[in-house]
């Protein structure tokens, strides 16, 4: 009995501080707090706007050219870092990677300067897109496209892993349940995009999961190399 009073007294802090994290007043707060992952989200936003004017007005070879990165020289491969799908069935890709982005990309913004944070942004979005077509073309697909940001976001997932689990280890967190909510949940992600790679089920390399593997390992890597930093 005392274990099972143990155990449901983790999970009912947990789920009180899940209640305190997704009151509309601390998001609010969080969202003016952290102003770049704001105007990241405004800008995807702003994009789809923008990206279902043209599908739907100019057509998909128009769509493609001005948003998604392909082999050729397009302006597609300038805005892939902030575009998404808006095709029937894949209209809440924004939705997804909006919200990722706003449970992680806040915890790197909090650790680096605001031109870092953009830059690791851009950095890990288009090495991670230049992998996912990288592949499609060596495995001959007929036509090779990438869209979205979702790239930047696993990476972002993995650095939060990486200095949360690091944070609960070091007992050098202000908010143990709010964090390992945070951790479990990049956890979460982090397996499901690696599924996604080995289980065809799960979508196959072809969906777009190299670019995650590759956004994993790059976060990982960052991740550890910042961590001491981070936690001094």
């Amino acid at each position: 009995m005392r274990y099972q009073y143990i155990h449901w007294g983790i999970v009912d802090s947990l789920l009180g501080a899940l209640r305190r994290l997704l009151t509309v007043e601390n998001i609010v707060s969080e969202l003016r707090e952290h102003v770049v992952t704001t105007g990241l989200l405004a800008v995807f936003f702003l994009m789809v706007m923008i990206e279902t004017v043209v599908a739907f007005g100019a057509g998909g070879a128009a769509y493609q050219y001005w948003f998604a990165a392909t082999t050729e020289l397009t302006p597609g491969l300038l805005s892939v870092i902030v575009s998404h799908s808006v095709v029937p069935g894949y209209r809440l890709h924004v939705v997804g990677n909006g919200v990722l982005l706003f449970v992680f990309g806040r915890v790197v913004e909090e650790q680096c300067s605001r031109a870092r944070y953009v830059l690791l942004f851009v950095v890990f979005g288009y090495v991670t897109t230049i992998a996912q077509l990288g592949f499609l073309v060596v495995t001959g697909s007929n036509n090779p496209s990438v869209l979205g940001a979702s790239g930047s976001i696993t990476a972002f997932a993995a650095i939060t892993a990486v200095w949360t689990g690091a944070g609960l280890y070091r007992d050098n967190v202000s908010d143990a349940e709010a964090s390992i909510l945070l951790l479990a949940t990049a956890l979460g992600f982090i397996l499901w995009w690696l599924l996604e790679l080995l289980i065809p089920e799960f979508g196959g390399p072809q969906t777009g999961s190299v670019s995650h593997t590759v956004g994993i390992l790059l976060g990982v890597l960052y991740g550890v190399a910042t961590v001491r930093d981070v936690l001094r």
